[in-house]
């Protein structure tokens, strides 16, 4: 898997910039990577949820095998990304992205908002990369990530949390928000509960959940 994600890694930095457009018909952005698959080199400009990419295969580089170098080489490409994705919030929320790419009966029946799963792809990015400017010694950026994943943590509660019940709304929502570490400090077993409950309950055992709620259950 290390010579697979750096091999992919290398996918994504040769075709920075060259996507022939966004999804919303603009010119695509220097330095923002493509809707890659491996195998597949071009595409569209990339989306938040999508291009997310950029930083987490970096981050599971470090995670699972200490390789700080991809760190030092791919910090500026991440880190444009980041704040590219930054600018494009309204009120610190990430509304484009794929979504919860299909789910049971397809992406009609998509349970958790796009602009849920974009905002905590983003806010999982910008701890990743508070962790990464720690360990180049970039400590202006240190700061000011942190203070940007902590403004996006709290609008994110203030908007898709039920405080009354618990719960995110869905179990991508849920799952999401668990893995991540946007949940509220001491409130993650009922948030847990909640997503159990509508896994047992609700959809009879069932997990309904489209690529973003499927890696994260």
């Amino acid at each position: 898997m290390a010579q697979f994600l750096s091999k992919f890694m290398n996918d994504i930095d040769t075709v920075l910039g060259r996507g022939d457009q966004t999804y919303e018909k603009k010119a695509a952005t220097p330095g923002i990577p493509c809707n890659i698959a491996v195998g597949r080199r071009l595409g569209q400009e990339a989306r938040p949820d999508w291009g997310a990419a950029i930083v987490l295969i970096p981050w599971y580089l470090y995670l699972y095998y200490e390789d700080t170098d991809i760190i030092a080489d791919q910090y500026e490409n991440m880190k444009r990304f980041v704040d590219y994705v930054d600018g494009m919030a309204k009120d610190g929320i990430v509304y484009q992205g794929y979504g919860d790419w299909r789910p049971p009966g397809g992406n009609a029946g998509m349970e958790c908002p796009v602009e849920l799963s974009s905002t905590a792809y983003h806010y999982k990015t910008l701890v990743i990369m508070e962790r990464f400017a720690a360990i180049l010694n970039k400590t202006d950026d240190v700061g000011r990530f942190w203070a940007a994943a902590q403004k996006t943590k709290d609008i994110f509660n203030v908007k898709f949390l039920d405080k009354q019940k618990m719960t995110y709304g869905s179990q991508t929502a849920n799952a999401l928000a668990l893995r991540f570490g946007l949940v509220p400090e001491g409130k993650e077993k009922e948030v847990g509960r909640a997503l159990s409950g509508d896994i047992v309950d609700r959809s009879k055992g069932h997990a309904w959940t489209g690529i973003h709620g499927s890696r994260a259950i």
